[in-house]
C-alpha cells in the first residue's frame, strides 16, 4: 500500500507568487550547514519541490516522511496557513492545519490505527476549521466527504473527496516527492549532504535544517523548529535555549521526537531540559514561546546528545 507526504501552503485571496517567493527562500535558508543545492543533472541525495503558484501551493520533501514540522515552517515564514498531508500503508490519513507556524487543528481518519482499533465511521476533526478553504463554505458538505461507505477505504478516496471541496488539485494532495509524476511548474531544489559523518557509534546529531527568522509582534507566539539527524548510541539527550532572544520571550510548550520516541520538555533555570532517550535518524524539536517584551537578537538552540557534541541552530528574532 502506497505511503506520501507533502504540504499544501494556502494562498488563496493573497499573491501566490509573492507566498511562494517567501516559501522558496524559507526553503533555502532551512538548509543551514548540512546541505547544499548542486546543479540540475548533478547526483543529490534529497529533493525538495516547490509547486506553480496557485491558489493551493504544493511542497514536498523527500527527507521528510512526517511532513508537520516543514508545515510549520512554511506556515510561519509566509503568514499563511499550511495543511500537512499524511498517508500511510494507503490506510491511515492524518491532517495538520498550520496557522503562523503553530498547529491549529488535527484530522484523521484512524485515531486508534496505532492500537489495533477499528475505524470509525467518519474523520474525526472539526469541520469548523476547514471553513476558510471549502468551496463554497459549509460545514455539512466536509462532514458528507469525511463519512465513508459500510466497507474501510482507501485514505486517498477521502483526500480525494476533500479536494473536490478544498479546491487542492487531487494529482498533487495525492502524491509524495518520489510519486509524484507532473512537475510542470515546479521548482526543484538537488541537494547534497555537505557533513562529515561522525565515527562510528559515537553519539552525533547533523542538522538538516529549521525555522527561517521571526518577526512578530509583543504578545504574539514565536514558533521555532530544528530538524536533525542523530547516529550513534546515548542514553538521554540535552536541549538547550540561550542568547540574546531568550530575554525577550517565554516558553510555552516543547515537543521533542527521535524515532518512536517524544517528550513534552520543561526547562530548567539555566534554560535547558534534558530528553530522556538517545538520537534517532530524524529528530525533530518543535517549540512555542510567547513574545513577552520588544528587543531583537539571535535564540541559540543547542541539542547534545549525551557523551557527543553539541549542534546549533540560532534562530533571529525580532519583537516589535
Amino acid at each position: 500500500m502506497s505511503s506520501y507526504a507533502n504540504v499544501q501552503l494556502f494562498a488563496r485571496g493573497r499573491n501566490p507568487e509573492e507566498i511562494r517567493a517567501a516559501a522558496l527562500a524559507s526553503l533555502r535558508a532551512s538548509l543551514g550547514g548540512s546541505w547544499i543545492e548542486v546543479p540540475p543533472g548533478e547526483p543529490c541525495e534529497r529533493v525538495v519541490l516547490i509547486g506553480p503558484a496557485e491558489e493551493w501551493i504544493a511542497v514536498y520533501d523527500d527527507d521528510a516522511p512526517d511532513p508537520r514540522p516543514l508545515a510549520a515552517m512554511l506556515s510561519a515564514a509566509t503568514r499563511a496557513p499550511a495543511v500537512s498531508i499524511t498517508v500511510l500503508d494507503g490506510d491511515l490519513l492524518q491532517l495538520t492545519i498550520f496557522r503562523d507556524g503553530a498547529p491549529a487543528a488535527d484530522a484523521t481518519n484512524w485515531p486508534g490505527y496505532f492500537r489495533g482499533a477499528a475505524p470509525p465511521a467518519r474523520v474525526q476533526g472539526d469541520p469548523a476549521a476547514w471553513s476558510d478553504f471549502i468551496v463554497p463554505a459549509g460545514d455539512d458538505a466536509l462532514l458528507d466527504a469525511w463519512q465513508r461507505g459500510t466497507e474501510p477505504e482507501p485514505a486517498t478516496a477521502v483526500v480525494q473527496r476533500m479536494s473536490a471541496l478544498t479546491r487542492w488539485s487531487p494529482q498533487l494532495a495525492t502524491s509524495g516527492a518520489r510519486t509524484l509524476t507532473t512537475r510542470a511548474g515546479f521548482t526543484q531544489l538537488c541537494l547534497r549532504r555537505i557533513t562529515t559523518p561522525a565515527p562510528s557509534g559515537a553519539p552525533h546529531l547533523d542538522l538538516l535544517g529549521g525555522s527561517p527568522g521571526v518577526t512578530v509582534r509583543t504578545g504574539d507566539t514565536v514558533n521555532v523548529v530544528v530538524i536533525a539527524r542523530g547516529s550513534g548510541s546515548a542514553p538521554s539527550m540535552n536541549v538547550t535555549f540561550s542568547g540574546p532572544a531568550a530575554d525577550f520571550i517565554q516558553p510555552r510548550s516543547i515537543t521533542l521526537t527521535a524515532g518512536g520516541h517524544a517528550a513534552e520538555l520543561t526547562l530548567d533555570a539555566t534554560g535547558t531540559a534534558v530528553v530522556p532517550f538517545g538520537p534517532a535518524p530524524r529528530v525533530e524539536l518543535i517549540a512555542a514561546f510567547t513574545a513577552v517584551a520588544s528587543g531583537s537578537g539571535l535564540l541559540r538552540i543547542a541539542l547534545q546528545p549525551v557523551g557527543g557534541e553539541e549542534a546549533v541552530r540560532e534562530i533571529a528574532i525580532r519583537i516589535d
